[in-house]
């Protein structure tokens, strides 16, 4: 029995654990938490009847509480950088490849030529 004693006491100190390591909210982050509901409580009262098929666009209140919250947080808006595709690894080159191969869009021999050159690479 005690091994199941073990568990328990184990399982206890996680879940107290856990709940201390929760700390109270700053002041800014309050505020945050404030206008974030407040926002969220004016949306979901004024839902779309029609289904979202357009694209998105703000309203005035719309853009109007995302500054307010802006704001309130301290923060800047800033458009996000544009995200550039990662290299491709050797492995990606390999198998593009030979979907092309597959697909036949490229002979045989050009299909090996290629291949060939990219083992080569460092």
């Amino acid at each position: 029995m005690q091994i199941a004693k073990f568990s328990v006491w184990i399982s206890l100190f996680a879940v107290c654990g856990a709940a201390a390591l929760h700390a109270a909210d700053t002041p800014r982050q309050a505020t945050a938490r404030t206008a974030l509901l407040k926002l969220m409580s004016e949306q979901s009262t004024n839902l779309p009847v029609e289904p979202a098929a357009q694209t998105v666009t703000d309203n005035p209140d719309q853009a109007k509480a995302r500054v307010a919250l802006t704001q309130a947080l301290g923060l800047h808006e800033t458009p996000a950088p544009a995200a550039k595709p990662a290299p491709m690894t050797k492995e990606q080159k390999l198998h593009a490849l030979l979907v092309k191969y597959k697909a036949n869009q490229i002979t045989p021999q050009q299909y090996h030529e290629q291949r060939a050159a990219l083992i080569a690479e460092p």
